[in-house]
C-alpha cells in the first residue's frame, strides 16, 4: 500500500492510508500530527522545552496550564531567551509527560515579576496551535523526565514559583485582568 500526502492543514487523511488509525506500512509520511482543540492538563513540575527564535530551545519546570489556550511558566530574568522572545514573540512548548505528549506553538507575552522570586519573570504563551502526539494511539507517555533539583535554594523556591503562576492564571491575578474565566478541569488524554 502506497500512502497519499497528508492534508495541507497536517492532519491525517483517514482515506490517505484506507483506516481509521494509520497501519504501520503508512508510517511515517501519513501519520502527520493531528491538531488539539483544546491544552491537556498535566503534573505540576512535568519538564518542557521552550524553543524561540534561532533554534534557541532550554528546558523548563514551570509549565502551568491557565487556561484551555494559555500557560504561564517562569524565565530567568538573564536568560537568552527572555531577550530572543523580547525581538521576536513566537515560541513553541513541547511537553511530554505520563499520558500527554503536544506541541504548543503561539506567541509569548511577558507578563511581569514574580513577587517569590525576584531573579524570574513570568511569560505567558498564547497558543495559535497544538499538535497532539500520542493522536495515532501508536503510544502512550508512561512518565515524563524524572528530574529534581540539586540547588537547595532553586528547590525552596520552586514550589512558590508554580503556585504564584497559578494564581496570576486564575482567581484574581491575570486571569481576571484578562478578563478569562478559569477552565473546566477534565482529566488528561490516554493513549488507549
Amino acid at each position: 500500500m502506497r500512502c497519499q500526502p497528508a492534508a495541507s492543514d497536517n492532519t491525517w487523511r483517514p482515506s490517505a492510508c484506507g483506516g481509521e488509525a494509520p497501519p504501520t506500512d503508512c508510517l511515517p509520511s501519513c501519520a502527520t500530527l493531528v491538531a488539539m482543540e483544546e491544552l491537556p492538563h498535566w503534573e505540576k513540575g512535568t519538564p518542557a522545552v521552550l524553543c524561540v527564535l534561532g533554534l534557541h530551545a532550554i528546558p523548563v519546570s514551570t509549565a502551568v496550564r491557565v487556561a484551555s489556550d494559555r500557560v504561564l511558566l517562569a524565565l530567568g530574568r538573564e536568560r537568552e531567551t527572555l531577550r530572543r522572545l523580547r525581538r521576536d514573540p513566537r515560541a513553541a512548548l513541547c511537553l511530554l509527560g505520563e499520558g500527554v505528549a503536544f506541541t504548543a506553538s503561539g506567541e509569548v507575552r511577558i507578563v511581569g515579576e514574580l513577587e517569590s522570586a525576584d531573579t524570574v519573570v513570568a511569560v505567558e504563551l498564547r497558543v495559535q496551535r497544538m499538535q497532539d502526539h500520542l493522536a495515532d494511539a501508536r503510544t502512550e507517555m508512561l512518565n515524563g523526565a524524572r528530574w529534581r533539583w540539586l540547588d537547595e535554594r532553586a528547590a525552596a523556591v520552586a514550589p512558590s514559583i508554580v503556585a504564584e503562576l497559578e494564581r496570576l492564571g486564575g482567581g484574581g491575578g491575570l486571569g481576571a485582568r484578562l478578563g478569562r474565566r478559569s477552565p473546566k478541569s477534565r482529566p488528561p488524554r490516554r493513549a488507549e
